[in-house]
């Protein structure tokens, strides 16, 4: 088997590679997070979640010349007292097309939607749970593939080939795999086996839910129903309340802004919170029903 090969299947197993997934994913996940209802339809709502969380702010706006509503990313300029930028100059990505738009004074004129309180990216969080993921995916993969064959084989240098070969034929799963005799003989063919048990497997992967829910837990959104199962009662209350201090942390400054809009440019809009995320909060008041009835 040719070295070019062996480097594009081992890049399902290189880190890099489920890096890039993981942080895909989080990506989408946290950019979902506050859906808003009641934006001009003019504005483009993927694009302004993916700025809100992972640039950290996007700027709104009305320009009177093309009598449009937008909400983009741009520059921040000066500071009040408090630290808060006092000019905000939104950027269009297609100036080739001349649409330019001046500076503008924050609260007068803009308003600008932060991600969080601190006013930070939540691409920090989803870079660093990318990582652990990955490097989990990675060590399942490798201990999956131990279990099926062994990683190691002693030979002579003039059947390395033949056997990266045969080796390849069992990777593509062909149903026959064709040898020559003298190929296996056990004198010039030993197998270093790594013995890897289904245990060890089976605790990476509860690893790996434990990291998810950490994840969930860092941006408001209730755990597995499979783990709030196994908690007893103070657990889960304690859980639940951590969830929906975080979930605030999110979303009352974006709750905030909307408020100013709302009431600065005459609309009506709402951040929605989808169910997948308040599902603690229901859990939670199904709980005081139960004990209630009790």
């Amino acid at each position: 088997m040719s070295k070019n090969k062996t480097q594009r299947k081992g890049k399902y197993m290189n880190k890099a590679y489920y890096t890039r997934l993981w942080r895909m994913r989080l990506s989408d996940l946290a950019c979902n997070m506050f859906p808003y209802k009641g934006m001009p339809e003019e504005i483009n709502m993927n694009a302004v979640s993916k700025m809100v969380m992972l640039g950290g702010y996007a700027i709104f706006f009305k320009d009177k010349a093309l009598d449009k509503y937008f909400c983009l990313e741009g520059a921040l300029t000066g500071v009040d007292p408090y630290g808060y930028p006092n000019f905000a100059k939104p950027i269009s990505k297609n100036i080739s097309e001349g649409i330019i738009f001046p500076e503008m004074k924050v609260g007068e004129e803009c308003i600008i939607i932060y991600a969080n309180k601190v006013r930070g990216s939540a691409l920090p969080y989803i870079v660093e749970f990318a990582d652990k993921l990955a490097e989990l995916d990675v060590a399942i993969k490798m201990n999956t593939r131990a279990m099926k064959h062994p990683l190691m084989l002693k030979t002579t240098e003039q059947k390395k080939e033949s056997i990266s070969s045969l080796m390849a034929q069992y990777e593509d799963d062909y149903y026959v795999v064709f040898t020559d005799q003298s190929l296996l003989d056990n004198t010039s063919l030993q197998v270093m086996d790594f013995k890897v048990s289904a245990s060890e497997i089976l605790n990476l992967q509860k690893e790996k839910e434990t990291v998810v829910n950490e994840f969930f837990n860092v941006f408001g959104i209730s755990g597995s129903v499979e783990k709030r199962e196994r908690m007893i009662s103070g657990e889960m209350n304690a859980m639940m309340e951590q969830v929906a201090v975080n979930r605030e942390m999110w979303m009352a400054p974006q709750r905030d802004a909307i408020e100013t809009i709302n009431k600065m440019f005459g609309l009506n809009i709402e951040i929605d919170v989808p169910k997948y995320i308040d599902d603690a909060e229901i859990e939670k008041e199904e709980k005081k029903e139960e004990i209630k009835d009790e």
